[in-house]
């Protein structure tokens, strides 16, 4: 049976990498709720982000493009 493979987040504000991790990690990093991490891995706020350059945004990236 195939496992669902985990996407990490690495976490930025402006150029700077605030965290990096699973979803879990980067919500308990922050102090967040779920909620929260989900409108900041929205791509909303990564539009928004384009235009502000100050927001926090999270990004997702597959573990496969770690390895």
């Amino acid at each position: 049976m195939m496992t669902k493979c985990k996407d990490e987040f690495v976490v930025y504000k402006g150029n700077d990498i605030v965290c990096a991790g699973t979803r879990e990690e980067c919500i308990q990093k922050l102090g967040v709720r779920k909620a929260t991490f989900k409108e900041i891995a929205s791509k909303r706020r990564y539009l928004q982000e384009m235009r502000t350059k100050n927001c926090l945004i999270a990004v997702r990236v597959p573990v496969s493009e770690i390895v």
